[in-house]
């Protein structure tokens, strides 16, 4: 049953027929108190907003002014707005290992995922920098690792013309010394995808069909340290 100027689930589950002008007097019971908790609860100002409210640049953000930020093993799943973007900016990745005495494949360090996104790892002992464009192009840049049992500075570096989708000339490093490179020839213009940074894995589904996820780094991360250039 049903009296005017109320809901009947049975006939209107989703309670979409606009009933404010059948109940006004309840139309201005419920205002009141939604007034009451949302000044309660800080919800004033109202923001209808939608895609404007996932960018962090409207909103107060302790990345803002930032150029590198620095993270220890194991950080996972770190979302894309949480951290410095990679996207249209020249970056680099600047990783402090130790390989340790036995394997040390696997990954250290990966954002995004099969889709689109970028992956340093170690594979067969060898260091290598991919770049996924959204799985329809792979650019891969491969050294031989540096010995096992010894600490090393591994560094991955994006270093051409900034911009919208640009391409971009990768360059990796072992222990200072430049020991390969790769051009991209189309970047990720907005996003990778929404798996994030992982450090030491790359969980959900892998940047590189070189691997499986999550391909745990077999050696011992001390920092990876991730740069982007100042806009």
């Amino acid at each position: 049953m049903s009296t005017s100027g109320s809901y009947h689930l049975a006939k209107d589950f989703s309670q979409a027929t606009n009933l404010a002008a059948q109940n006004p007097r309840k139309l201005k019971a419920l205002q009141a108190a939604f007034s009451v908790e949302a000044r309660k609860y800080n919800v004033f100002p109202l923001d209808d907003r939608f895609a404007q409210r996932v960018d962090p640049a409207t909103r107060p953000n302790p990345l803002t002014g930032l150029t590198s930020f620095t993270y220890g093993p194991g950080v996972a799943c770190i979302a894309p707005n949480a951290m410095l973007t990679t996207n249209n900016v020249a970056f680099s990745i600047t990783a402090e290992i130790n390989a340790g005495t036995g394997a040390a494949d696997g990954v250290i360090a990966a954002i995004g995922g099969k889709t689109s996104g970028w992956s340093l790892y170690v594979k067969d002992g060898q260091l290598t920098f991919y770049y996924n464009f959204f799985d329809v192009a792979g650019y891969r840049a491969v050294v031989h690792a540096a010995s096992a049992g010894q600490e090393h500075r591994a560094r991955g570096a994006d270093a051409e013309e900034p911009g919208y989708g640009k391409p971009a000339a990768v360059k990796l490093f072992v222990d200072g010394q430049q020991a390969g490179a790769v051009r991209v020839e189309r970047t990720v213009p907005v996003a990778y995808s929404a798996e994030g940074l992982d450090i030491g894995m790359d969980n959900i589904s892998p940047v590189s069909p070189d691997y499986l996820s999550p391909f745990a780094f077999g050696g011992k991360i001390l920092t990876v340290t991730i740069a982007v250039q100042s806009p």
